[in-house]
């Protein structure tokens, strides 16, 4: 022992040796206080297995430093060489420096009985590329370091306490700010979701305000569930999804426990918008299978694009857009590591007063409840304005997946007017089902009234069956447009088209003897002008400043007894082409006409064809006439051929002026002119024909018919005529100087030639008495005078050579009568239309006509009783030989019979006594020879007495 000693008090120096496993080179070792050693190599093989990290090597160090360092006072080894594991050992004193390819150590150390203590300026882990500065204590006893210092890794800088035991190292750390959590990933490699949100989604200043952990060292893993602790992230942007912008925040809170990574976000702001109370939660962090992410959304604002376009990088497409206003906004989502499992959604959205937005199409709602459900949206309690116009409450529930949704709507109000405040739809208190469809398009549908609404670039609604809103229109029932479809698309604010069938309508018009109750249209509404026509382009309505309306072939019926009120608020112009206008079932056919309707005045032009007129011009009928007119102040001007004809008709009194045209009056049609209160015609150059026969000529006329009075003028050449009866229905009428002409176009025969006629009558219909003057005429062609001639001439008694001298006066000639003056003196019943012919007396140039007689116009019967006054032409020859012409005429100078008139007026029976007066004449001569001279006496004695 003693040599021993004095050896190592001199040292000893051994170039190279072997010992055990131990292979050694330029060994020296000398004894001062200790031992000082020197070793150039050291190389040693063991059968353990070999380091594979710089934590199991800093173990097993530390096992077997306590035994070292307590018989060293130098160890100064340059190169050890455990198990492939080289080293470079200095040990001086209290200075302990360690190199290997895991560790460098540069540290003080203090050796007790019972522990060693490191005051480690730096131990560099050198696969982790970690960095620790502070005092590491070795417990001999407990096999356990303690680290209390500090920890460098990258860019962060942590106060660590560490525990390490023989199988486990546990620490507990606080980091000052760092850049990010991209040092967890070589000890914390999670699934791709995870990973993004640990290490890619959050941004900032970070901070571990705590951390605790384990670490096996047998293993060598980190104790997963042993992590725990809390940390805040300043100044910090967190990105959901890589499409999005980021979310800015003063702070975010991360706490870690259980396998739960929670992130609190203080005042977040997503593009200058709120999100209070949002935070991201990784639930079961670690486990592949089991983990998700959760995130948590919330604010209070307007659900703008900014906020639609974080639900659509979650694949959540809401066809909304808030336009203003606020929505209490909640969205839930649940997304799990394995793509395996589907993503869940949850939300809860509260929309506040605001203008919302389908697309293009803008609407407002005072509020409304939507919830989220996976890919289904309920929509409850959605109140729904559009304008002044629809006022509804919706409750729906639309798919996500599919954008087609389906629910109830309850309408309070759907009101559309017209300028003129007309209600074209006013819909109250309504239930409909709806479905709606947002895939391309939006499409909604009312299942209840059959209407369909579309908006792509335009919005389109189409009233599919007329009949499910016919109630709550007025201008459809005001017209009675029942059933049918119409078609309206709203192409913008200034222009809307439409089209469709209508039907069920009564429509005072007729198109090919059919009633129109059908009519296909198109049309549209452009900057306030509208413009709607039939298909066949037969009928066009275009609404401007004013208003023109076009017929083509249409027949149009007009009932006058049908008053109804127009209001025209606006000019009214209407187009008739090739129209049949019919007004009380008098059919007028127009070939074009142009009306111009303003509130206070009509003006028409109108080409007439076709007429069915009581008029005619040279005699010829009047088909084709342009007429012109004006209708103000409740008075109608009618005029055509240059004011030749004129018509005014006012409160039911029509004024007349004709001009060259002649009047057709057929006596059955008077019914028609009994609503007439007053009529004026003057007519120039006119005459007026009755039931086509008889004809009033006339140079001039005039005629006033009222309830008070009625009144007709005529002048013809020198002839005059009028006729007046008064409101006591007293009858004046006065014919003077008739001629041959006036008389027999009165009379439609020639019954009259040369000379003139004089009528005067007076007194009531049913009493009306007369007289009629005949003046140097000639009378013919009238049944009865006929009769009476043929008589005459044929009678048996004409063989008495004294009656066949009248023949020298023409008296032969059948049928016509010489009258130098004649007189008829009647009264007229027109109640019993009996002529009543009191007195008749004619003077002719060869018979005299004395008597009376009764016609019965009803059936047309004549009774009448005359006298026949003959042998005239003999007076002129004895009237200056007295005793002559006693003796041949008698004392009456003169020879009559009496014939009797009776049965049809137009071919009546004649009974006469002209055979038996005939014989007579010769006795009644040859008596008046012996009686003459007595008679002479007598007259003698009566004069002288």
């Amino acid at each position: 022992m003693f040599l021993l000693y004095s050896i190592l008090l001199f040292g000893v120096k051994i170039s190279s040796f072997h010992i055990f496993n131990f292979k050694v080179s330029q060994f020296y070792i000398k004894l001062d206080k200790k031992l000082i050693v020197t070793v150039e190599d050291i190389e040693y093989k063991s059968k353990k297995s070999k380091v594979k990290s710089s934590l199991e090597d800093i173990k097993n160090n530390i096992e077997m430093l306590p035994k070292i360092l307590k018989y060293f006072q130098i160890i100064d080894i340059s190169n050890l060489d455990i198990d492939g594991n080289k080293f470079k050992i200095l040990f001086d004193n209290d200075n302990f420096i360690i190199d290997n390819k895991l560790i460098t150590l540069n540290s003080k150390i203090d050796v007790s009985s019972k522990q060693v203590t490191f005051d480690i300026s730096s131990l560099y882990l050198k696969d982790y590329e970690v960095l620790l500065k502070g005092k590491a204590v070795i417990n001999y006893f407990d096999e356990e370091l303690k680290y209390f210092g500090d920890i460098f890794y990258k860019n962060i800088s942590t106060k660590t306490n560490i525990d390490i035991t023989k199988s486990k190292l546990s620490f507990f750390t606080r980091s000052d700010y760092f850049e990010n959590l991209h040092f967890l990933k070589p000890f914390l490699n999670l699934d791709d979701i995870a990973n993004e949100w640990m290490y890619d989604n959050v941004v900032g200043e970070f901070k571990i305000d705590w951390l605790y952990g384990e670490f096996d060292l047998e293993n060598q893993e980190l104790i997963l569930k042993s992590l725990q602790g809390d940390a805040h992230i300043k100044n910090a942007k967190i990105r959901f999804e890589q499409n999005l912008e980021e979310i800015i925040t003063n702070n975010i809170k991360v706490n870690y426990k259980n396998d739960i990574l929670n992130f609190d976000l203080i005042s977040p702001k997503y593009k200058n918008k709120n999100l209070d109370n949002s935070f991201v939660q990784i639930k079961n962090l670690t486990n592949e299978d089991e983990g998700k992410v959760l995130v948590n959304i919330e604010t209070k604002t307007t659900l703008d694009k900014d906020i639609l376009d974080i639900l659509k990088a979650y694949d959540i497409s809401l066809p909304v857009l808030q336009k203003n206003g606020e929505t209490k906004a909640k969205l839930f989502l649940d997304i799990p590591y394995s793509e395996n499992l589907p993503m869940t959604t949850n939300g809860e959205f509260i929309v506040e007063k605001s203008d919302i937005f389908i697309k293009d199409f803008n609407f407002k709602t005072n509020s409304a409840n939507v919830y989220l459900d996976n890919n289904q949206l309920y929509v409850d309690e959605a109140s729904f304005l559009y304008e002044d116009m629809i006022n509804a409450n919706v409750n729906i529930n639309l798919n996500l997946d599919t954008l087609k949704a389906n629910g109830n709507i309850d309408i309070n109000k759907i009101f559309i007017k017209n300028n003129k405040d007309q209600q074209i739809l006013n819909i109250k208190d309504k239930t409909s089902e709806i479905t709606m469809d947002f895939s391309k398009k939006i499409d909604i549908f009312l299942v209840d009234l059959k209407t369909h609404i579309d908006y792509d670039k335009f919005i389109k609604i189409d009233f599919i069956d007329i009949s499910k809103i016919y109630k709550y229109s007025d201008i459809l029932k005001d017209n009675s447009i029942k059933d049918g479809n119409l078609s309206i698309k709203l192409e913008d604010n200034n222009k809307i088209s439409l089209g469709g069938t209508i039907s069920g309508f009564d429509l005072p018009i007729k198109k090919d003897d059919k009633s129109i109750n059908t009519l296909d249209i198109i049309g549209n509404i452009e900057d306030n002008n509208v413009y709607i026509s039939s298909k066949d382009d037969s009928i066009k309505l275009k609404i401007e400043d004013e208003i023109s309306l076009y017929l083509n072939g249409y027949d149009i019926f007009y009932d006058t007894n049908n008053n109804q009120n127009i209001d025209i608020s606006q000019s009214l112009h209407i187009y008739l082409k090739d129209t049949n206008l019919n007004i009380n079932n008098d059919i007028y056919k127009i070939k074009d006409a142009n009306i111009d309707i303003q509130k206070n005045l009509i003006n028409f032009e109108a080409i007439m064809k076709e007429l069915n007129l009581p008029i005619k011009k040279d005699d010829k009928e009047v088909e084709n006439l342009t007429i012109i007119g004006k209708y103000q102040n409740g008075i109608v001007d009618l005029y055509a051929d240059n004011m030749n004809l004129f018509l005014t008709i006012k409160d039911k009194k029509y004024s007349l002026k004709l001009d060259g045209y002649d009047i057709y009056f057929d006596t059955k049609d008077s019914e028609e002119f009994s609503s007439i209160e007053k009529m004026n015609i003057i007519g120039v150059n006119s005459k007026i024909v009755i039931n086509n026969e008889n004809k009033i000529l006339a140079d001039f006329y005039e005629m006033d018919v009222d309830k008070n009075r009625n009144f007709f003028y005529l002048e013809y050449e020198d002839s005059k005529m009028s006729f007046t009866q008064n409101k006591d229905k007293h009858i004046d009428i006065y014919i003077a100087k008739a001629n041959e002409k006036f008389i027999n176009s009165l009379f439609n025969r020639d019954i009259m030639s040369g000379g003139k006629l004089d009528f005067y009558a007076n007194g009531i219909i049913d009493n009306l008495k007369g007289k009629m003057l005949i003046r140097e005429s000639n009378i013919k062609n009238l049944s009865i005078l006929s009769n009476i001639m043929f008589f005459l001439e044929s009678s048996p008694a004409l063989i008495n050579p004294f009656l066949a001298i009248p023949s020298l006066f023409g008296l032969n000639q059948l049928g016509i009568y010489q009258v130098k003056d004649g007189i008829v003196e009647f009264e007229y019943n027109h109640g019993a239309k009996i002529l009543d012919i009191k007195n008749l007396h004619t003077s002719g140039n060869g018979i005299d006509f004395e008597g009376e007689g009764v016609v019965n116009l009803s059936t047309n019967q004549i009774n009448s009783k005359l006298k026949l006054i003959f042998m005239k032409g003999y007076s002129s020859i004895v009237e200056y030989i007295p005793l002559l012409n006693y003796i041949l005429l008698g004392n009456d100078n003169r020879v009559e019979t009496q014939i009797n008139i009776s049965g049809d007026l137009n071919n009546p029976t004649i009974n006469t006594n002209l055979l038996k007066d005939g014989f007579n004449a010769p006795v009644n001569i040859f008596k008046r020879i012996f009686t003459t001279p007595s008679n002479l006496i007598n007259n003698f004695n009566n004069k002288r007495e």
